[in-house]
């Protein structure tokens, strides 16, 4: 059996695919870079092998990427993550133009060209707020499990803000907060709103394009994130309905291509992109109510994450006028 072997050397974490000849997952692997990235590559490939049954000389090709690609013994070619994200975002799915990535200490937004090419990026490498790190700290300040810090934070009947742009800093204000007296959901809602800001900030000064994008899920309690960029309010005159409508539909067609029997959604767009909740309750229970009655293959269960009780109040009032 002839294998491709593909290494991501990133800043927290190792990750090794195997693939065979018609591009099928043989193994894989995801281990801690640790102190040594050359030994955390060795390690995950060597699990990597371990989890496909293959062995080393089965490779005939290697690519290393991420932060320490250089440290990956006998790769055959070294690339920036960048143009990986770009080449692996458009391989699952070829319609994608857009791809958004949280690693551990950077946060990107690359815009592809039709033809997959990169066209531009975007990214946060200044300070690791936005970042996987951001939420390790900031999960042990509150001394959360960092798998539960959502579910945490749905508990929260507000947010209280986190403002400051570096780690170090926002570490120092939870701090203040915690020993103020707040509760620490309504501080971890509060962090996840900073996170969701600053990516958002980062996605709008580049200018993304609509198309969902799928990617594992990581930590998180969910076995794949759905990512559905939603549109920017704009008065309700530039096509908002449709491409909000777009979004929910999009969505539910990945989740459904890949047999997903279950999809939560937020409210997309009310946030920092301004829709109005009222308006855009009523574009996204209609579009979802319509997709499953519609379609011959669908989630058999779609859930809507809200996180106050006036924006829940709004929904449950829009789905009764359905």
């Amino acid at each position: 059996m002839t294998l491709y072997a593909g290494i991501d050397i990133g800043s927290l974490s190792t990750d090794v695919v195997l693939l065979d000849g018609d591009l099928e997952v043989v193994g894989s692997a995801i281990t801690a870079t640790g102190a040594s990235t050359r030994k955390a590559a060795r390690e995950a490939l060597d699990a990597a092998l371990l989890a496909g049954g293959a062995k080393a000389r089965e490779i005939a090709f290697t690519v290393a990427t991420g932060y320490g690609r250089e440290s990956a013994e006998g790769a055959d070619l070294r690339v920036t993550e960048i143009t990986c994200h770009a080449r692996g975002a458009r391989r699952l799915f070829p319609e994608a133009l857009t791809v958004l990535d949280i690693g551990g200490q950077d946060s990107k937004v690359i815009r592809l060209f039709p033809d997959g090419k990169v066209a531009d990026f975007a990214m946060n490498d200044k300070c690791a707020a936005g970042t996987g790190r951001f939420l390790e700290v900031m999960a042990r300040t509150l001394e959360m499990d960092l798998e539960r810090m959502g579910e945490r934070s749905l508990l929260a009947t507000r947010a209280l803000p986190v403002s400051s742009t570096c780690t170090v800093f926002a570490e120092s204000e939870v701090v203040s907060l915690i020993a103020s007296g707040a509760a620490p959901e309504e501080i971890a809602w509060g962090v996840h709103l900073a996170i969701s800001e600053r990516i958002a900030a980062l996605a709008d000064r580049l200018g993304m394009v609509p198309p969902a994008v799928l990617t594992g899920g990581g930590g998180l309690p969910a076995r794949y994130v759905i990512h559905a960029v939603g549109p920017v309010w704009r008065g309700g005159d530039q096509g908002e309905p449709g491409l909000l409508a777009s979004c929910y539909r999009n969505a539910l067609r990945i989740a459904a291509e890949h047999g997903f029997r279950t999809v939560a959604f937020p409210s997309i767009s009310t946030g920092i992109y301004g829709y109005p909740v009222p308006l855009a309750a009523q574009t996204a229970l209609a579009s979802v109510a319509f997709f499953l009655s519609s379609e011959p293959v669908a989630p058999s269960r779609v859930r809507f994450v809200l996180f106050d009780p006036v924006t829940f109040a709004t929904y449950a009032g829009a789905l009764e006028a359905l």
